[in-house]
């Protein structure tokens, strides 16, 4: 029974401990539901802070919205403007132009007329001055008559004999000549075109997919060259018979200037010689022609091209060059028209014993920094007589190879077994070719190995894990560098 009662008392003393540390428990429990509370307040003062700073932003936003939508209506609005004073600007510079082309035309035509009222004063005070040696030669032509009266009569006939075989040979060359006009402007017209063909073809050859058109463009290019060249032909073989003409009637001068220069007295034969001298003279003032075709230029892009003219027996003629596709005077004679800075013009004089001027002119213009908006047409023209005769050379501008980044394929991730295509497109003049070859110089698998596979695309069938690499685009055309 004691020792029952001893352990009850153990077992209150124990239970009593117990409800103590449950008491410093509930007391520490206490303290931390007094702690949470606080934090819980000071969350809700924060989230209300937070609310505040959200609805600050919201406004913010609402007005960097409202500022967005003004900048936008005013740069649209800049826009109109510039685009509106743009218009203005081109339409301007194009009445510039028209008005500057007006003034060229109208001091050529001054400069036309101011020489002709030269040349005419020029005879009138020839004339005058020459009145009183004409009075004395007919005076001494008077005493003299008596004398030669059967020496005039042999003369008689024999200019008769010269003027009539002069005048056949003066018409056989007036219809060559009629001809030779004709074939110049055929020839301008198959000029013009064949320009135009090439301006088509190039624009062609730029787009995908037109190799049709792009052929039609080339045989139609071949068949204008071709009637081009045969217009030449015919043209020098004219120039050749008026040439072999020219020398007859040549001869025929100094026979009848020895024949004149035999009588006496001397003032005859300077009157004859006079006249014949001024028979001749329209037929050698147009005798100015071109000295072989002025040469086609093949430059690359950022070089300079140089179109070289020789044309004999100049005389006072205008030598102009110009654009063909638009109709542009670039220079005339020692003057740069255009007022591009990149055109110069230069010339010089060759000596030459078998020209009855003993000119030969050599022409040269010189465009620096060429572009492919260069290439076209270039015309040398000497305004010697209607229609006036030209001579075009073609500028081609070669541009190394370049990738077109947009429209070709980038890095693929392809499922094993899967088809994948690669594609590449490249720009550049002449048209670039394309090829493909691994980046680690190991043959592609096609069905078979290959090194390398021409082509714009490079399709992959049933690829595997062998043909994982990096696969090399690389675009050439013969104008370096190439890229890849």
């Amino acid at each position: 029974m004691d020792c029952k009662l001893m352990e009850l008392s153990i077992f209150l003393e124990e239970l009593k401990m117990k409800r103590d540390q449950v008491a410093q428990l509930d007391l520490e429990l206490s303290r931390l539901n007094l702690g949470l509370i606080e934090k819980e307040s000071e969350l809700h003062a924060k989230t209300a802070y937070c609310r505040q700073l959200e609805l600050k932003l919201a406004k913010s936003n609402q007005e960097i919205k409202k500022m967005n939508d003004d900048f936008g209506a005013l740069t649209k609005s800049h826009q109109q403007e510039t685009s509106r004073q743009e218009a203005a600007i081109l339409d301007y510079a194009e009445k510039l132009r028209k008005v500057q082309m007006e003034k060229q035309c109208l001091t050529l035509k001054s400069s036309h007329f101011e020489k002709e009222i030269k040349e005419v004063y020029g005879h009138v005070r020839t004339v005058v001055n020459g009145l009183p040696k004409l009075h004395s030669q007919l005076e001494s032509l008077a005493e003299c008559l008596q004398a030669l009266e059967n020496k005039q009569l042999k003369l008689i006939e024999t200019c008769e004999m010269i003027q009539v075989y002069a005048s056949r040979i003066q018409k056989e060359a007036e219809g060559k000549w009629k001809i030779a006009r004709e074939s110049r402007a055929n020839q301008n017209e198959l000029e013009k075109k064949l320009c135009a063909t090439e301006a088509q073809l190039r624009t062609v050859e730029g787009d995908l997919g037109k190799s049709d058109t792009a052929g039609l463009l080339r045989k139609q290019k071949e068949s204008l060259s071709h009637q081009l060249e045969m217009s030449k032909q015919r043209e020098d073989k004219l120039r050749l018979d008026l040439g072999r003409e020219r020398e007859e009637k040549l001869d025929l001068q100094r026979k009848h200037e020895q024949l004149l220069f035999n009588l006496q007295p001397p003032c005859i034969c300077f009157v004859a010689s006079a006249t014949l001298n001024r028979a001749f003279l329209h037929e050698e003032e147009r005798w100015s022609m071109f000295v072989g075709q002025m040469p086609n230029v093949t430059v690359s892009t950022g070089r300079e091209a140089v179109f070289t003219c020789i044309i004999d027996n100049v005389y006072n003629f205008k030598v102009a060059f110009l654009r063909v596709d638009t109709q542009t005077i670039l220079a005339i004679d020692d003057t740069v028209i255009t007022r591009s800075a990149r055109v110069t013009v230069r010339h010089s004089i060759d000596k030459d014993e078998r020209l009855s001027t003993g000119q030969r002119k050599t022409w040269q213009l010189y465009l620096k920094d060429v572009t492919p908006s260069d290439a076209g047409g270039y015309m040398c023209q000497l305004n010697n007589f209607e229609p006036m005769v030209s001579q075009v050379a073609y500028l081609h501008v070669t541009v190394p190879p370049d990738i077109l980044v947009n429209e070709s394929s980038s890095d693929l991730t392809i499922k094993e077994g899967g088809n994948a295509t690669l594609k590449c497109s490249a720009i550049g003049y002449p048209e670039p070719n394309i090829t493909w070859r691994r980046e680690d110089y190991q043959p592609i698998d096609m069905n078979q190995s290959v090194g390398v596979v021409e082509g714009s695309i490079l399709n992959l069938v049933g690829v595997h894990r062998r043909q994982m690499a990096a696969y090399l685009c690389i675009a050439s055309n013969g104008i370096p560098p190439p890229v890849r």
